[in-house]
């Protein structure tokens, strides 16, 4: 009795070890199903870059040719107030900051410069919309690598980031002080304004490249 007792937990015992084979199968499957979601990520990584580098790009076309477009306005400006201005001063009239006041006022409502306006802020919507999008996938994008120089890279792309991002939201705020300035014939203001806003307008796209570029 003792003897089959053995018997039967010895059974039970050889029955109830796993199958290595099966096993190794499974632990198989499952590292090519691991491999395959991160090679699905990996790739779909790479397309969202690829479209995040598309808006890089269509963002610092569209802000350089607003920045373009707003010099030239303020430069026509500039020119025409200050053929004004000499006109007062070869006629000898004194007291002239009132009637140059009224002058930038004139010029500021005239058609061409309201139409050279609204190209200006247009492009620079369509700019602020891309750049929007832009932020907007590369915040979301997942870090699927952890090699140091990738990192390291993501890293100075994001530090650039945030200093695009404040110059852009300069630049608004720029715009928008100067056509305050324009409105209310502050030639002072106009001119400060006017010339620090096409700096910051410049660098802004500058820096945005320079970004895209940490990549390399």
């Amino acid at each position: 009795m003792k003897t089959l007792f053995l018997v039967v937990m010895l059974w039970t015992a050889v029955c109830s070890q796993p199958d290595v084979s099966q096993t190794a199968k499974l632990d198989t499957a499952d590292a090519r199903e691991a491999m395959s979601i991160r090679d699905d990520l990996s790739n779909r990584q790479e397309k969202m870059l690829k479209i995040h580098k598309g808006f890089a790009y269509t963002t610092g076309a569209l802000l350089l040719c607003a920045d373009g477009v707003g010099m030239y306005h303020f430069i026509s400006m500039l020119r025409e107030g200050h053929k004004y201005r000499d006109m007062l001063r070869a006629e000898g009239i004194r007291n002239r900051r009132t009637l140059q006041t009224e002058e930038i006022k004139n010029i500021w409502n005239e058609k061409q410069s309201q139409t050279e306006r609204i190209l200006h802020g247009g492009l620079i919507a369509a700019g602020t919309i891309t750049y929007a999008t832009t932020a907007t996938i590369e915040l979301s994008l997942p870090r699927i690598s952890d090699d140091p120089a990738f990192l390291r890279k993501v890293q100075i792309h994001r530090d650039l980031f945030y200093i695009h991002a404040a110059l852009m939201a300069a630049n608004i705020g720029l715009g928008f002080a100067e056509s305050y300035a324009l409105s209310r014939g502050n030639h002072g203001a106009v001119v400060g304004l006017g010339i620090t806003h096409i700096i910051a307008g410049f660098v802004t796209p500058i820096v945005i490249v320079s970004s895209g570029l940490a990549y390399r």
